[in-house]
């Protein structure tokens, strides 16, 4: 009876620590998938301004391509951090959620000084 307590045990604590992989497996791939889509979001925008910037040129002094380059640096920089924080496992998702997030932000705020500044050009 003891051995099949022990077993019984046994595969309660390796379900659990199935569930725990599953939830942690399932929290990184949610997390990538919202990072992809902020990254498709990024060239999406940047292939825009591009064009823009092409348009505004003359009447910008290269403020537009200035705008740009800025806004590919923060792209690049948001998939290094993307990558880094992927390869370094659980114990640095919360951070890298976070700084990923800002960085977002930081993104997002640039687009909207562009559509401050050039847009109505």
């Amino acid at each position: 009876m003891t051995q099949v307590n022990a077993t019984e045990a046994k595969l309660r604590n390796d379900w659990r620590q199935h569930q725990r992989r599953w939830s942690w497996q399932s929290s990184i791939h949610f997390y990538l998938n919202w990072a992809k889509e902020r990254i498709d979001e990024m060239d999406a925008a940047l292939a825009s301004f591009e064009v823009k910037a092409g348009q505004a040129k003359a009447e910008s002094g290269g403020k537009a391509d200035q705008f740009v380059a800025d806004l590919k640096k923060r792209r690049d920089e948001f998939q290094t951090r993307l990558k880094t924080q992927a390869e370094a496992g659980e114990a640095a998702l919360s951070h890298a959620k976070e700084d990923l997030e800002t960085q977002w932000n930081g993104f997002e705020a640039q687009v909207k000084t562009y559509f401050a500044c050039f847009a109505g050009s």
